[in-house]
């Protein structure tokens, strides 16, 4: 891919101002095809134009970025987000592995996923995989979300179902998953609870680990709570918690 058409949606005008006057600044290679303020227009442009990229805001009147996604039965072109401080819609972008830029857009951040862009090759199968999921974990009523992690140069999608456990790792957490791999992400373990926040089968069951209640497969009532998993993995249950989590067990477990 030597030379980027792309498409920038954002229902304010000073934003799309912006977003130009950088990509013209600082990319040669980057051609602008068409603007859009709106999800009507931004569906129209994008049939029009066909371009390799589109910078699409989030947040706009009369539907989300994701409504207009939603829209197209392939997603033939990559996205990079461009949003304020959204919180839920952060998190989704990221745990499935996609790109996004804080408004106001940094230069450096710019350059970074721009750059992404090129080094991808012949990957657009994978890109409209990994919006596809996107779509779903944005949806609050889905409870089998999938996490994406990297493995090696591809993207992989967990089931959440499959996961086992998740223990921390300084900065990293690892997550250990029912074909007896370990995938090893760069999140905290609390930004993961956040993304699994409303499924009720994950129980922060220690400062450290996070357990899938589904693949519990005995647990001691006992004066000493201790929780087995079936990958053979051990925890103790703190006295103070013991009683939450036995609850939380018991209905999981039915």
């Amino acid at each position: 891919m030597n030379k980027l058409n792309c498409v920038i949606i954002d229902d304010e005008i000073a934003g799309r101002i912006v977003l130009k006057e950088l990509l013209g600044m600082y990319f040669e290679n980057v051609s602008i095809a068409g603007e859009a303020s709106n999800i009507s227009e931004g569906f129209d442009i994008i049939n029009t134009t066909k371009p390799d990229l589109v910078f699409l805001d989030i947040q706009m009147p009369g539907g989300d970025g994701f409504d207009l996604l939603k829209k197209f039965d392939t997603i033939t072109f990559e996205v990079i987000f461009v949003t304020s401080h959204d919180k839920y819609a952060i998190n989704a972008i990221k745990f499935s592995a996609l790109d996004f830029l804080l408004k106001p857009v940094d230069v450096e951040e710019l350059k970074t996923s721009v750059a992404k862009v090129f080094n991808k090759k012949n990957l657009i199968d994978q890109t409209s995989l990994l919006i596809s999921n996107l779509l779903r974990n944005i949806n609050s009523e889905v409870q089998d979300k999938k996490l994406a992690v990297h493995v090696l140069d591809k993207v992989k999608l967990l089931d959440i179902k499959e996961v086992i456990c998740i223990e921390a790792s300084g900065a990293y957490s690892d997550i250990y998953y029912t074909d007896r791999q370990k995938y090893t992400t760069p999140k905290l373990l609390k930004v993961l609870e956040e993304f699994l926040e409303g499924n009720e089968n994950f129980i922060r069951v220690s400062k450290s680990a996070l357990i899938n209640a589904k693949h519990v497969t005995s647990y001691t009532k006992g004066a000493v709570c201790i929780l087995s998993l079936s990958n053979n993995k051990q925890y103790e249950i703190s006295r103070r918690r013991k009683i939450e989590i036995n609850a939380i067990l018991a209905k999981a477990l039915k």
